[in-house]
């Protein structure tokens, strides 16, 4: 399984990702300009997709899914730039919520994506261009705390 984020697709080009690819694909368009997620999934993997929740706007796939009596909650997403960060913290409010609503018992979570973000601006950003703005980690503290990330 591979997650994608600024694809750039749109509808009129599923037929080829899916001809290229030759597996499941799950998208999120943006433009062809801006935004998209997918996710590829290998032919090659059983996976029973469940429930499957996709945003318009090309930021979020999110979806249950169960392979080998094993239950998994799997996300990827494309925040907003940094320099949005209150776009960030409602992106980050609403799939906090969400997760803790699709969260089965037994169901591990797998979550990728493109956080835009640094968790700890003093660890994981430094030097002369150093962003001044706000991190992920102090944005957004309590972000995947209920559900254990």
């Amino acid at each position: 399984m591979i997650f994608l984020q600024e694809t750039y697709s749109t509808e009129d080009v599923e037929e080829n990702w899916i001809l290229e690819w030759g597996g499941p694909i799950l998208f999120s368009h943006g433009t062809n300009h801006s935004r998209g997620s997918l996710v590829l999934i290998s032919s090659k993997l059983k996976l029973k997709v469940g429930q499957v929740d996709i945003d318009d706007e090309g930021r979020h796939i999110l979806f249950n899914a169960e392979t080998h009596g094993v239950n998994f909650l799997f996300g990827n997403v494309y925040l907003p730039t940094r320099d949005k960060e209150q776009l960030q913290f409602q992106f980050l409010e609403k799939l906090d919520t969400f997760l803790l609503r699709r969260l089965i018992p037994e169901c591990s979570i797998i979550l990728g994506g493109d956080f835009n973000s640094i968790l700890d601006c003093k660890l994981d950003y430094s030097g002369p261009y150093a962003y001044r703005g706000g991190c992920l980690g102090c944005l957004t503290p309590p972000f995947g705390r209920k559900i254990g990330i």
